[in-house]
């Protein structure tokens, strides 16, 4: 398994109150996410934050059209 950085916009919340004029302001959080590539394609990227023999665990599923950018890691 490859590990990388995962470069990707994340959608978030808030419970404040906003004027509509602010709220067309918003966008998604930039996010970076490091991890062993577990899949790349078919509309998602799947990283694992942790694996040992048996396995892997922490997995993170980012949907693709969220990522804007995977690096390997040296």
């Amino acid at each position: 398994m490859k590990r990388v950085i995962v470069n990707w916009d994340d959608a978030w919340a808030s419970q404040e109150d906003y004027t509509v004029d602010e709220a067309r302001k918003f966008t998604p959080h930039p996010t970076k996410s490091i991890g062993f590539l577990i899949k790349h394609g078919d509309g998602v990227c799947v990283l694992a934050q942790s694996r040992d023999e048996a396995g892997i665990s922490e997995v993170l599923v980012i949907p693709e059209a969220m990522v804007t950018r995977v690096q390997e890691l040296g």
